[in-house]
């Protein structure tokens, strides 16, 4: 008897082990995406979409190819291109990246709020998409729903009022539009690779993804040749380097981890994009500030208390 207490402690300890391990993997692609967005948006201007995605997302093809290939071979990752799996993700991630970065294009520049409002609805879309389209179940799913739900109440007390004064440009109707399909394309997007989850080498698939997303930018800057062509000015690459290594973390925390966690801690990335656009600009852009961190608290608290769960079904 005592042996079978022993193998049982043992098992709960490697299973938070192994999916504290994912839950970090979470939380460095939400740093990385977040970091990213704040440089975006001033390169889409500079740059146009066209060279954005061309050079952002070839960077990230390339970064992810030398990451990805030292664990699979080159054989089966073309056999992978060819399967129902990677035609699915192909189009929900083409569909999630090029709408998000037209709809930055578009927008006005005091509008830009509104088009994170509208996107960010993604992470608790995709909590409600992988808890219906998968089995992923977690102890304690109720806790990371109310934390989501916190996070998006102060992204939207944050954001509504500027959202709504945006409603008054076409422009920026058409970028909110935009910004919406590419959150619920990112949201079905989780919930397919986690649905794929079991085959294991989806991560093989993100090198040939990155690159039809950078050939779509290829066809859109032939389209719109006035834009400066200095496709690797250095803040692309780096840019670049950082978007292949999120997607990466994030397609490996969504297949062998909780598809409802990385969500959840999802829901943090626009927090940390403004973070790091106060820090670039040297100015505090959170009004009421008192308010929003009082909501992330609860937020951070409630999502704790699930992910710490040592009961976690996959």
């Amino acid at each position: 008897m005592p042996s079978c207490n022993v193998l049982k402690i043992q098992k709960v300890t490697l299973n938070m082990s192994d999916s504290l391990r994912y839950v970090v993997f979470s939380l460095l692609s939400a740093l990385l995406y977040g970091a990213c967005f704040p440089v975006i948006v001033p390169l889409i201007s500079s740059f146009g979409v066209g060279g954005a995605l061309t050079s952002i997302y070839g960077v990230a093809a390339f970064v992810t190819l030398v990451l990805v290939v030292r664990r699979h071979r080159p054989r089966s990752m073309l056999s992978g291109v060819f399967s129902v799996e990677f035609l699915t993700r192909a189009v929900l991630f083409i569909g999630q990246i090029v709408p998000l970065y037209v709809a930055f294009e578009l927008a006005d520049r005091a509008f830009i709020g509104g088009v994170f409002l509208c996107f960010f609805l993604w992470p608790l879309l995709a909590m409600v998409y992988v808890k219906w389209l998968t089995p992923v179940k977690v102890t304690r799913e109720l806790s990371l729903f109310v934390g989501a739900i916190f996070l998006m109440v102060a992204l939207g007390a944050e954001f509504l009022e500027q959202g709504l004064m945006g409603l008054a440009g076409s422009d920026t109707i058409v970028a909110y539009c935009l910004a919406l399909i590419a959150a619920n394309s990112c949201a079905l997007y989780a919930a397919v690779v986690r649905r794929f989850g079991y085959k294991g080498g989806g991560d093989a698939m993100i090198p040939v993804l990155c690159l039809l997303v950078a050939c779509c930018g290829v066809v859109m800057t032939i389209a719109n040749p006035e834009r400066d062509d200095s496709f690797l000015a250095w803040p692309l690459v780096v840019v670049g380097v950082a978007t292949g290594c999120a997607h990466l973390l994030w397609d490996t925390s969504v297949r062998r981890g909780n598809g409802l966690v990385a969500s959840a801690i999802a829901c943090f990335t626009p927090w940390i994009a403004i973070l790091f656009t106060s820090l670039l600009l040297g100015v505090q852009l959170v009004e009421h500030i008192e308010e929003r961190v009082l909501l992330l608290t609860f937020a951070l608290v409630s999502i704790a208390y699930g992910v710490l769960s040592p009961r976690v079904d996959r």
